[in-house]
């Protein structure tokens, strides 16, 4: 049985200040959601009790930008304040599937060490009044990914939280496309992926190309990712995200003074202006 991944689902930030934060990606362009708390099981089957964690999110058309911070520490957290203490960035991986339970299977046989749907929702904002969101999650062992929190993930409630207001941004951001992990051994990950992902791998050199149903997960060594800035391996280090206008996308960075580099059809903005991501936007 192998597994059966959807799609790029989304990316969550790692901020100290989530406040700081959303003022950072309102400036990119991006409109934000309001705050909402997380809640959910800790374990498989467990009771839903308060999480540690707060949220913001950048709806796309086909995906999202998560901004998660730690509200409140006493609360559990799993290992997310201690990696958001670490560096902020890239830390959480999502990937969709349609069959929580059928995936769970899938990973287990493929090696990993999955232990069961996990239960999380959020009370959430919306014109009609507060409304829960809910989402059935399949963790697998840090061990088995230690580039991040990358997990498989069903949306029980699609409608709650892709409402169309949240979906315009003056970016003109539309889609998620792709994430950039930092691998240390290529061939090594290359193969990891291939079995938790379900597809095969394509490229040489520096960089695996697994290409989803939609969306596309892109694994880089140190050859293929020379900046001295970049979080070292393994962490998850950038994304790429579709706009409707390239045109557009440079203008509200260039009248908010974001650094920025626009090369041919990428414009590639400075990871100091996103808290830690390298963010790269591409036409639609």
């Amino acid at each position: 049985m192998a597994v059966r991944t959807t799609d790029l689902d989304h990316v969550g930030v790692g901020v100290r200040d989530l406040d700081a934060a959303a003022r950072t990606y309102e400036r990119l362009g991006f409109t934000l959601s309001p705050f909402a708390r997380h809640a959910g099981a800790v374990e498989p089957g467990g009771p839903t009790v308060q999480r540690a964690t707060g949220n913001r999110c950048a709806m796309l058309g086909a995906g999202y930008i998560e901004l998660i911070a730690i509200i409140d520490p006493k609360l559990p957290s799993g290992d997310m304040a201690a990696r958001i203490a670490a560096r902020e960035g890239i830390h959480i991986v999502a990937f969709g599937c349609d069959d929580p339970a059928a995936t769970n299977a899938a990973l287990k046989e493929a090696g990993f060490a999955a232990r069961g749907t996990v239960y999380l929702e959020r009370m959430v904002d919306t014109p009609q009044g507060p409304r829960m969101a809910k989402f059935d999650r399949v963790p697998v062992a840090a061990s088995d990914v230690p580039e991040g929190v990358i997990f498989h993930l069903k949306h029980l409630t699609r409608d709650v939280i892709w409402q169309p207001q949240l979906l315009k941004h003056v970016n003109g951001a539309v889609a998620l496309d792709e994430v950039v992990i930092h691998v240390a051994d290529l061939d090594e990950a290359a193969r990891r992926f291939e079995r938790q992902l379900g597809v095969r791998g394509a490229g040489n050199g520096g960089t695996r190309t697994f290409n989803l149903p939609r969306g596309r997960c892109v694994l880089v060594d140190s050859t293929a990712l020379p900046r001295a800035d970049a979080p070292k391996a393994p962490a998850v280090v950038g994304i790429t995200v579709t706009t409707s206008s390239l045109d557009q996308a440079e203008k509200v960075l260039t009248e908010k003074g974001v650094t920025h580099a626009r090369t041919g059809a990428r414009i590639a903005v400075d990871p100091k202006e996103t808290c830690g991501v390298f963010l790269t936007f591409s036409p639609a």
